[in-house]
């Protein structure tokens, strides 16, 4: 039998009741309650009055949720890193459809008839990375939102497309049409939000034709580049080109000279850039558009220019 004191180093200082009760009376349990423990959820405590961390949230969680409990949805994206996450305040859990847990203070519990096998990060059961996200989509009602943090899984080899798609096919009916949304809009090789908005913008203006979205082209002198959007017909790219798109923690302490670099050889190569910020197809359409349309029409027919190869039409599969 486990000592009290290797409990509480084996789950962060965290200890349920039944736990508490093989090592201690019911009276001394009570005192420790009374005097020094906090209550973090029913039946869980932490041996201390701080507040919990974050670490020791998602822990008494899964304490108070039981032993086939794992963390979920955005709670699981966030435990995997992954960034644009809006702020929630619930440790999401999802449980098999027989557990009677109930969701309390800031503990939310889903069951399903679907449990995954979990992984474990940091000791913690945790569902895969494509059934969170799906759930997550699912849920969420913003979908340009959802979409940043769709691209930031898939950019990061997280989940490929056959899981998305199986679990488009396999789960409930509920949220469904917000992950077809999303299915289309990723197979369309939409990268960020930004470059969702673009599309936005291209698709309703009448007379544009689509561009290839995150193609890979190899410049006269080798280089290799990724515009965000490239029309073929008139050598035109669309390149969003902002600190908040590149932020370090995202993409690295280089991210944004390297993409004003990116516009530089593509000009040298003879290919007109229209750049933008990531916010600038929300906040000023019109001029982004505008300005799209006047060069796809200024260079209508010039083709790709001398030295100039599409390596790939679309961002690699997924």
């Amino acid at each position: 039998m486990l000592s009290l004191i290797e409990i509480l180093a084996a789950q962060d200082d965290l200890i349920t009741r039944c736990q508490a009760l093989t090592v201690m009376s019911e009276a001394e349990l009570r005192r420790l309650i009374r005097t020094s423990w906090t209550v973090v959820a029913p039946g869980v405590y932490l041996a201390s009055r701080a507040d919990p961390t974050f670490a020791q949230r998602l822990r008494a969680a899964v304490l108070h949720a039981g032993p086939e409990s794992q963390l979920a949805d955005q709670t699981a994206l966030a435990v995997y890193g992954v960034p644009y996450l809006p702020t929630d305040s619930f440790v999401r859990i999802l449980v098999p459809e027989p557990v009677q847990r109930v969701s309390c203070g800031f503990i939310k519990i889903s069951r399903t008839t679907r449990m995954p096998q979990p992984a474990f990060v940091n000791g913690l059961p945790v569902v895969p990375a494509h059934r969170a996200l799906t759930d997550f989509v699912a849920r969420f009602q913003s979908r340009r939102d959802s979409l940043a943090v769709a691209a930031a899984v898939v950019q990061r080899k997280m989940i490929s497309a056959t899981q998305f798609r199986q679990e488009i096919a396999e789960g409930p009916a509920r949220g469904r049409s917000r992950l077809r949304w999303m299915l289309e809009q990723l197979e369309a090789g939409v990268r960020s939000a930004p470059e969702y908005d673009v599309r936005a913008l291209v698709l309703a203006c009448p007379g544009l034709a689509e561009p290839l979205w995150n193609p890979l082209l190899r410049l006269p002198t080798g280089r290799l580049v990724s515009p965000d959007g490239f029309w073929i017909d008139s050598a035109t790219a669309s390149e969003v080109d902002g600190r908040d798109q590149h932020s370090a923690d995202i993409a690295g302490p280089d991210a944004f000279d390297q993409t004003y670099a990116k516009r530089v050889w593509m000009e040298a190569a003879g290919i007109d850039v229209v750049s933008f910020t990531g916010r600038q197809p929300r906040t000023a359409s019109q001029l982004v558009i505008s300005r799209i349309v006047d060069a796809v029409t200024r260079n209508a027919g010039r083709g790709l220019p001398p030295g100039v190869e599409i390596v790939r039409p679309a961002p690699p599969p997924w």
